[in-house]
């Protein structure tokens, strides 16, 4: 159909459908309600055959518990926005990593009460008793699909550059090592 393809990718592996204006995820019992709100010129016939279209999917979640998210290893899904300060989880449960993502320290300490974790040492820096190794992973690149209530949900993903794109450059690394040059020639004036 030429107007939901004009609006939406259908990611069959993951179920769901991604608007390609907004760069999300809709709940498909939604998707008329988002035509209307975000796509004005979309016509009310346009947006009936869409909404009816979408129905007859049929590998589209209806429900959160049906979405397929892409596991860590998985490439970045295209058409989503990719963030790089994602927070990872890699406390074993039944002997895999537990994988849940998301992008605020605080979310990752409620988190960890799911399994059962206490942090030790509460407040101030770790001594020899309470240093415990991270239990996450920082900097992790991730996703998510859907912005509004129970359907969102962060995942992570791995991004390979593209032919002819510029590496990273630690900016702090290269800060340091110009300041290490600039005084080391101020010490040999």
């Amino acid at each position: 159909m030429d107007v939901f393809e004009k609006l939406f990718i259908h990611y069959r592996e993951c179920q769901v459908i991604t608007c390609k204006q907004c760069q999300f995820a809709v709940n498909p019992a939604n998707a008329k309600g988002h035509i209307q709100s975000k796509h004005k010129t979309v016509t009310k016939e346009q947006c009936a055959r869409v909404v009816e279209f979408i129905g007859r999917l049929s590998q589209v979640a209806w429900s959160p518990a049906q979405v397929k998210y892409p596991d860590a290893s998985s490439l970045a899904v295209p058409g989503i926005p990719v963030y790089a300060n994602g927070l990872r989880c890699v406390f074993e449960v039944e002997g895999r990593e537990c994988n849940y993502t998301c992008r605020e320290r605080s979310g990752m300490q409620k988190h960890y009460k799911t399994h059962g974790y206490e942090n030790l040492r509460r407040k101030g820096r770790p001594n020899e008793e309470t240093d415990q190794s991270r239990l996450w992973v920082e900097n992790q690149t991730c996703q998510w699909f859907f912005r509004t209530g129970k359907w969102q949900k962060i995942f992570p993903v791995q991004v390979v550059p593209r032919s002819g794109q510029a590496p990273a450059v630690d900016v702090v690394a290269k800060a340091n090592e110009w300041m290490d040059d600039l005084f080391n020639g101020m010490d040999q004036e």
